[in-house]
């Protein structure tokens, strides 16, 4: 083993620059792009201001809190010394609306007031007010839905159990774990055959750098074009190790060396996006794309040709995950080599197919 690694670093060590870039790319390009990507989203969200006169008002803080968690708004809080400069903001239009939250707020959601509880303000270019409009209403909608059913479960208790003991932030927090375990509003189906695939916020940066690890994985093994070219096998036909012992052997190495850097990646992921990966799946993926780049190599003629088959690959891997789901066609996805190690799946197809594929070649001669 000793001759084998003497002769990659011999044929490597005035290239370890682009064995180095090629490792970290994938890196940094998806801290880059999920950066960028989830930032441009954060864009799309409607500019909303709420001013909120009633600061220390627990149902006030409740429906702030409900608002600022909306997916569709950039909500931005306010106390009552800046309605006008908020006012004015809107009206330059940095704002698309802006809702006031009374001092009575609470006082009038006690006495059973159902309108116009919620001052609001917008201009000639909210184009987004109506909508905007209507989820602050729901938001508020269910937190007198909540009450009144504070309210009839007391009036039921007076009525059935008048000795029993029951707290009402008891029963707003049952009511709370109620409306988290049954999800009414918001449900996930799927089809018969078919997994549900749990939707996170933004973008998942592993997506990105599954994708980005296929093709630098391929574009490191771009020597075995170029030391094919240059007739390097010849030089082991009196040594001991035959030159497909030796690609072999450089291709383990290579998965020794990526998955070192595949563990930072993930370690930076870790503290930047609160992503994580088990070890299995990502050294089962790793080896896939490995020997799959190896193979590829190995049917390649050209390097030019290589590096086109390379991006190729990656590009139909991107259009089958985006259109498969479309047309519906059952578990094929199971066998996309990236969704599947997205999913946690191992890779066990092909790496049997790829070890089947390396063996053939291995005993077929020199």
């Amino acid at each position: 083993m000793r001759i084998l690694l003497e002769t990659r670093w011999l044929l490597v060590r005035h290239k370890v620059w682009k064995l180095l870039l090629w490792l970290v790319l994938p890196l940094l390009l998806t801290v880059l792009l999920t950066t960028v990507i989830n930032r441009t989203s954060d864009d799309f969200r409607i500019p909303v201001a709420v001013i909120a006169e009633d600061e220390g008002g627990e149902m006030t803080a409740d429906v702030i809190e409900a608002l600022i968690d909306s997916e569709y708004m950039d909500v931005e809080i306010f106390d009552e010394s800046m309605t006008d400069s908020v006012l004015h903001s809107m009206e330059q239009y940095e704002f698309d609306s802006v809702f006031i939250i009374p001092e009575d707020f609470e006082e009038n959601i006690e006495d059973g007031v159902r309108r116009n509880i919620v001052e609001t303000y917008y201009t000639d270019r909210s184009l987004f007010y109506d909508p905007v409009k209507e989820v602050a209403a729901s938001v508020i909608q269910g937190k007198l839905g909540e009450l009144y059913a504070v309210e009839q479960i007391f009036d039921m208790k007076e009525i059935y159990a008048p000795d029993s003991v029951l707290e009402e932030a008891e029963v707003i927090q049952q009511i709370e774990q109620t409306e988290r375990e049954t999800n009414l509003v918001t449900q996930s189906f799927e089809l018969s055959g078919e997994e549900q695939i749990e939707e996170t916020e933004g973008v998942n940066p592993v997506h990105i750098w599954a994708y980005l690890s296929l093709l630098f994985a391929l574009f490191m093994f771009d020597f075995i074009v170029n030391e094919r070219k240059e007739g390097i096998y010849s030089r082991f036909i009196s040594m001991r190790w035959t030159y497909k012992t030796y690609l072999i052997f450089n291709m383990l190495l290579y998965t020794a060396v990526m998955m070192v850097f595949d563990w930072i990646s993930f370690l930076v992921f870790s503290l930047i996006f609160d992503t994580s990966v088990n070890f299995v799946p990502l050294l089962c993926f790793r080896l896939a794309l490995n020997m799959a780049a190896l193979v590829t190599a190995l049917l390649s003629k050209s390097l030019i040709g290589y590096y086109r088959t390379a991006i190729l690959m990656t590009a139909v891997l991107i259009g089958i995950e985006i259109l498969l789901p479309l047309i519906r066609v059952p578990y094929i996805l199971d066998f996309h080599i990236i969704v599947s190690f997205i999913n946690g799946g191992m890779n066990l197809f092909w790496l049997l197919v790829l070890s089947c594929c390396i063996f053939i070649w291995k005993r077929r001669g020199v």
